[in-house]
């Protein structure tokens, strides 16, 4: 990365860590408007792919994580 690419990530950064920092539920004000009261779960769009690829997504963290468990199990 170049001096510039770096300044703009740097930049990014600031920008974002002073947001939170002066509105710190900013996290939770965007993701209630993804959340269903009467369901109290997340709605995605109601997409079936959607909630395929979340479960996708979880099933691949789990493989990933296997075997750093299955090698300090063994040693």
């Amino acid at each position: 990365m170049n001096r510039t690419g770096l300044a703009i990530a740097l930049t990014i950064a600031a920008v974002v860590g002073v947001a939170f920092g002066v509105y710190p539920q900013l996290d939770l004000d965007v993701s209630a408007l993804f959340f269903d009261l009467a369901t109290r779960t997340f709605q995605m769009g109601g997409q079936a792919w959607t909630l395929y690829s979340r479960d996708v997504a979880s099933a691949l963290i789990t493989l990933l994580v296997v075997p750093a468990f299955v090698a300090i199990a063994g040693k």
